[in-house]
């Protein structure tokens, strides 16, 4: 969580800080090139890292709330070090997006970032039907947990 909350907070200052003052200014993508694309590559990097954390927290939820050991909890380091290479793989080994003053974003091609176009979709796909499959069984564990309550208040 604390990983997260790091690459949360440089995804913050990246899309929020960064890219609001550039929009300020009115800056387009040939006003500052190395820093738009230092921005774009760790804006795309963040976003990725912090979606393959969240898919790896709620498998690891769903593992807990089924009462099996955690996989992370004993392989903390492998996991950090997996999300970390991942996120690190679309820093550095992908396109970054592009500065757009005109509708204030970055700009991205999903012909052009194939990467990209797969964690947006199978990732952040397989992240909300896990969490779907999560709320399943946290229900189910509520349920069975709220017809115990009246018996155990008997004792």
């Amino acid at each position: 969580m604390f990983w997260l909350a790091v690459v949360e907070m440089v995804a913050v200052y990246v899309n929020s800080i960064s890219l609001g003052i550039l929009f300020i200014q009115g800056a387009v993508c040939c006003t500052y090139p190395l820093y738009n694309f230092v921005t774009g590559c760790t804006a795309v990097g963040t976003w990725c890292c912090a979606s393959i954390r969240g898919l790896v927290l709620v498998l690891n939820r769903m593992r807990a709330l089924l009462g099996k050991d955690g996989w992370i909890e004993r392989n903390t380091w492998s996991s950090l070090l997996f999300t970390s290479c991942y996120g690190a793989y679309y820093t550095l080994l992908t396109p970054p997006g592009c500065l757009n003053f005109k509708y204030q974003t970055l700009m991205f091609s999903p012909y052009y970032s194939i990467p990209h176009a797969f964690n947006n979709i199978v990732i952040v796909s397989l992240t909300t039907l896990l969490y779907a499959v999560f709320l399943v069984l946290f229900i189910h564990k509520s349920t069975v947990v709220i017809q115990v309550i009246p018996h155990l208040l008997r004792i």
